[in-house]
């Protein structure tokens, strides 16, 4: 885990945060890497 908002290993709901997280990545990992697809759009020109 590497979010600062992610619980820190002395929290008590930590156990639980990361074995949730772990069973989620392993269902969707493919060689140990989840892959995230964006669509992004961009827009060019002048305003006004």
């Amino acid at each position: 885990l590497s979010s600062s908002y992610a619980h820190t290993e002395s929290h008590p709901a930590y156990g639980e945060a990361t074995r949730a997280l772990r069973k989620v990545f392993d269902a969707h990992q493919h060689n140990g890497q989840v892959r995230f697809e964006y669509l992004t759009k961009l827009y060019y020109g002048r305003l006004g």
